[in-house]
């Protein structure tokens, strides 16, 4: 499962943070879940995203990273309800070797992400203080749900996270 996770993380990193104005064409159609129930969640937050109008901030790149980590802390914990010291060993060990452009408060920060269990009021809350464009959230699910390999056991997480963000959006 972490492998996968840290594909996300270093997917999000090189492809959000360096293309964060993401175009209606760039993003990906949605994703032929075996699971029926997320399609229709999938779509509504693409249509709500793509409805929004983007404004790039300055100082987003960090912010993007940081929600896609509290994205990957609420569902390693959603999957089997524990976050093991081997997982937090080897998530600070790919921050430490990965993501070498971040400063050491970046990382440190990121490796904090992980310290608490993560849950969906936290996520909403650090979305609309941040007031992050909701196509760069569209585009990182996008990589999570395409690292994740369509995984059953991520199904309950990312209906919880799709449900938020469709009823924090309205």
């Amino acid at each position: 499962m972490i492998d996968y996770l840290f594909g996300a993380l270093e997917d999000i990193y090189f492809t959000v943070i360096n293309e964060p104005t993401i175009e209606e064409e760039n993003s990906s159609s949605v994703i032929a879940f075996s699971n029926t129930n997320l399609i229709p969640l999938v779509e509504r937050f693409k249509e709500l995203a793509q409805a929004q109008m983007y404004v790039g901030k300055s100082g987003n790149q960090f912010k993007l990273l940081k929600i896609a980590t509290l994205f990957l802390n609420f569902m390693m914990y959603e999957d089997d309800g524990v976050f093991s010291d081997d997982e937090r060993e080897l998530m600070q060990s790919y921050i430490q070797s990965k993501l070498s452009r971040l400063i050491t408060s970046e990382k440190d920060e990121l490796n904090e992400v992980f310290n608490i269990q993560c849950n969906l009021m936290q996520l909403c809350e650090y979305i609309n203080t941040h007031q992050l464009p909701l196509r760069s959230i569209d585009m990182i699910l996008d990589k999570i749900v395409d690292h994740t390999n369509n995984q059953p056991r991520y199904y309950g997480a990312m209906e919880k996270i799709y449900n938020m963000l469709i009823h924090s959006c309205n």
